[in-house]
């Protein structure tokens, strides 16, 4: 692994007295590790009890010397972020945050320890931190609301003395050291604050006392480019309408917004479901629910589904919207068309489809002439007995002289499209 390393060198004359370099601190800070390190020393183990995700590391830092004024250390700088570890005593050690990973140990690299004088002076300092479950304890984690303020405290800790930290997780990664409760910056939902209690130097790891998981007030489902002022207007079943350009592909952006705040809820799961509009209303399209973030793209006129849940204390709760995206017409009307068919190509014949994009329902029907509803075509005289019906089309006999007119209306959520 390849470090960035940060050496103590020439400044050993300006340190303060407790790091002087007649001093070594392996007794006082590290006790459990070897006092001769050699190349079976590192990875060292570190066992772990807690329902935690999250614990803090001791870690050495470049005034710390193990065994005689000839050493240096080198931080490990992926994990020496200045904002998320905990420096009691300057540069003589850290606690370093350590994230669980899925399954197995995990290692935490904390940098590197040269050793003069050694065949082999340097030394990757790496523990391997072994997990294992605590027992249940209903108040360890707590959900509570929060957008811009979080509690100092948490009921399952005592802060009395006032040695405790709390470290908060970051969206893209990492922690940060909380250094005030007020008014923090960019919180998010589900950010987790773990809350640590009476700090030891003796101590190999720190595991939270309680922590805290925070959820916002609950947002509204919003189409960026069409509702930035306002809500898409309602039709009927609750269902918002967007008027489309009916273009093949178009790629439309979804955001949570809570009060105007779209970075609170940003990157979460939102369930998108797509519909068709059937006698009765509409209705699932099977297999379609798929899984998104901040977009999604629509073929044409659609109807879709969007659906968000929320968290409230324990309980989640669902909040979803529907859209229309339809023809800017109520009444739309289809480019009129010829189409060729072969007498000897019998598998393609005069025909309405059942559905229309999935927005529209088979209503009526003109052949040659003759109207028709689709409910009681088989009693319409000129067009029963010309016509069967499969599982997406209604097929219609072609006339003698191959000049079959016909026209198909489809009612759709608002209007008709013929």
């Amino acid at each position: 692994m390849f470090l960035k390393l940060y050496w103590l060198g020439a400044a050993l004359a300006l340190m303060p007295l407790s790091t002087q370099s007649n001093e070594v601190h392996r007794m006082e800070l590290f006790p459990y590790v070897p006092e001769d390190i050699n190349n079976k020393t590192f990875p060292f183990d570190l066992n772990v009890t807690t329902n935690s995700d999250m614990v803090l590391v001791k870690c050495p830092d470049t005034d710390y010397r193990h065994k005689n004024n000839n050493e240096m250390f080198g931080r490990n700088s992926k994990i020496f972020n200045p904002k998320g570890i905990f420096s009691p005593n300057a540069s003589l050690f850290a606690w370093v945050p350590l994230l669980k990973t899925e399954s197995g140990p995990t290692k935490l690299t904390c940098g590197e320890i040269v050793l003069k004088d050694n065949a082999n002076p340097y030394h990757e300092w790496t523990f391997n931190v072994m997990w294992k479950n605590g027992t249940g304890d209903g108040k360890f984690i707590k959900r509570v609301r929060s957008i811009k303020d979080i509690p100092p405290d948490h009921e399952n800790c005592d802060f009395l003395d006032g040695n405790y930290k709390v470290f908060g997780s970051k969206k893209k990664g990492d922690f940060l050291l909380v250094e005030k409760f007020q008014n923090i910056p960019n919180l998010y939902v589900n950010q987790i604050f773990y809350y640590f209690q009476k700090f030891n130097n003796s101590e190999k790891i720190k595991v939270p006392c309680g922590i805290m998981k925070i959820y916002g007030d609950t947002p509204t489902i919003k189409l960026k480019t069409y509702e930035s002022t306002s809500e898409a207007p309602k039709i009927k079943e609750e269902t918002h309408k967007i008027n489309s350009d009916g273009t093949d592909q178009q790629n439309i952006s979804v955001v949570l917004d809570m009060g105007g705040n779209t970075e609170y809820y940003k990157g979460e799961e939102i369930i998108l479901t797509k519909m068709r509009y059937v006698k009765g209303g509409s209705q699932v399209i099977e297999n379609s629910t798929t899984s998104i973030t901040s977009n999604f793209v629509i073929h044409g006129y659609e109807i879709v589904k969007l659906t968000y849940y929320y968290q409230r204390g324990d309980q989640k709760f669902e909040k979803s919207k529907k859209y229309y995206f339809s023809p800017p017409s109520k009444d739309h009307l289809i480019t009129e068309k010829t189409i060729k068919y072969s007498k000897n190509n019998t598998s393609i014949k005069p025909n309405c489809h059942l559905y229309y994009l999935n927005v529209g329902y088979l209503d009526k029907v003109d052949y040659n002439g003759t109207k028709g509803n689709y409910q009681t075509l088989n009693t319409t005289d000129g067009i029963k007995g010309k016509y069967k019906i499969d599982k997406t089309s209604v097929i219609f006999d072609e006339k003698e002289d191959g000049k079959t007119t016909i026209s198909c209306t489809y009612k759709t959520l608002d209007g008709n499209i013929t």
